[in-house]
């Protein structure tokens, strides 16, 4: 589990937000699933790319998303998922805002997807700790991709 000495989030909470984020996909690309998700809170809700809203009200949901990915981990899936571009901004003490792009591949079996995604968390620090209240992750796509959605 990523440590982060109290000098350093004190002197720049913005960093280390950035450090925390920065190791959330290196767990998760290693498959430390319970490691990644102690950064996200029982509580949370995401937007994904697809447009479809995620809650996770408490900690039994919060268990049983650990569970779905490690039995996606268990059944050969794997993540190379590097945020880019990461910019974190404090809003006061106890929140931030982090956006970025996640560029990476997310193989299962013999398939490998490349994926290249924008990202916004909100985050919020309660009792010392920085977790992630809220996600929304969309889609890359050019204008005319857009427009022929559309």
């Amino acid at each position: 589990l990523l440590s982060i000495p109290a000098s350093a989030s004190e002197a720049d909470p913005a960093k280390a937000l950035e450090g925390k984020i920065q190791a959330f996909y290196q767990q998760m690309n290693a498959g430390d699933f319970e490691a990644a998700f102690q950064f996200v809170d029982a509580g949370s809700t995401g937007f994904l790319p697809h447009g479809m809203i995620i809650e996770i009200k408490n900690e039994q949901i919060h268990s049983k998303v650990i569970e779905k990915f490690q039995a996606e981990r268990s059944a050969g899936r794997t993540l190379a998922l590097a945020p880019k571009h990461l910019s974190v901004r404090t809003l006061g003490d106890e929140n931030a805002l982090a956006t970025y792009y996640i560029d990476g591949t997310v193989t299962e079996g013999d398939t490998t997807t490349p994926v290249m995604r924008r990202v916004s968390l909100v985050l919020s620090r309660a009792s010392g700790d920085w977790k992630i209240v809220h996600w929304h992750s969309s889609h890359l796509a050019n204008e005319d991709e857009e427009v022929a959605a559309n």
